[in-house]
């Protein structure tokens, strides 16, 4: 509430995240469709903005800004590891999703 009183603030629920829903397409939702709904948003308010992404969402904030960095001012990334892509590849990121998705 007190950044917004002075900024534009959009706070995403992303998909599959939150209170929101996952999907409702006949594809399987990927990675590369969280950052194409970001690059929308950012696109229709038609101005760079300052970007922070806090865990999944400061991978989603990184690929924002490489593959978008028209539309990123600045990027702050909070608890997230660096990169643009959910899961580590090999048996690190095997291992990341046995643990995230059992349960």
């Amino acid at each position: 509430p007190w950044l917004a009183r002075s900024r534009g603030v959009w706070a995403p629920d992303l998909r599959g995240y939150g209170d929101s829903e996952s999907h409702a397409g006949p594809d399987p939702l990927a990675f590369d469709d969280l950052v194409a709904d970001a690059a929308r948003v950012l696109a229709a308010m038609g101005t760079p903005a300052h970007v922070l992404g806090l865990s999944m969402g400061g991978l989603v904030a990184q690929a924002l800004a490489a593959r978008h960095p028209d539309r990123v001012r600045s990027l702050t990334l909070v608890g997230c590891r660096p990169g643009d892509a959910p899961v580590l590849p090999g048996e690190r990121g095997e291992a990341f999703l046995r643990d995230r998705l059992g349960p």
